[in-house]
């Protein structure tokens, strides 16, 4: 069997355009590549700038807290804080030790970033979590602006 450029000695007009798209998508990237044409901030307005969170490089805060001894039915507040002019936007919490002390012996009331860093909220119960070392961390980024209320 022949093939149609073959029989009639001229491709269709669909693989002509197709490999036109081809050449020009190829192309073009490289161009644009070479000529170092990438978003920048100063590139976006005003407005568009104030919404746009993590502009530069990623920065991670960690710090060290001990459990200490239990108190009566109050939950303890561990933290970290980011650089100045840097907000958190994640972090979490991990015990120091090589094996974390079993769920029963505490319990996470809540996590959240509070704008200028990270916090945990535990409930340390009777047992292994008593006067352990966690380490609270946070992903602080540079952001212009910041809405609303962090939870209290």
């Amino acid at each position: 069997m022949r093939s149609r450029i073959a029989k009639h000695g001229r491709a269709n007009l669909g693989v002509i355009l197709g490999v036109f798209a081809l050449v020009v998508a190829l192309t073009g990237g490289a161009a644009i590549a070479n000529h170092g044409h990438f978003l920048k901030l100063g590139m976006f307005d005003k407005s568009s700038r104030d919404r746009l969170a993590g502009t530069g490089v990623i920065q991670y805060a960690k710090k060290s807290h001990n459990t200490g001894a239990v108190s009566a039915a109050s939950p303890k507040t561990f933290s970290v804080k980011c650089e100045k002019k840097k907000k958190a936007t994640a972090g979490g919490f991990k015990w120091a030790k090589g094996s974390p002390p079993t769920p029963e012996s505490y319990e996470l009331l809540d996590s959240y970033p509070n704008g200028s860093g990270f916090v945990v909220r535990l409930y340390v119960l009777m047992g292994p979590a008593v006067n352990e070392k966690l380490e609270v961390y946070a992903n602080c980024v540079k952001s212009r602006k910041q809405r609303g209320t962090p939870p209290s």
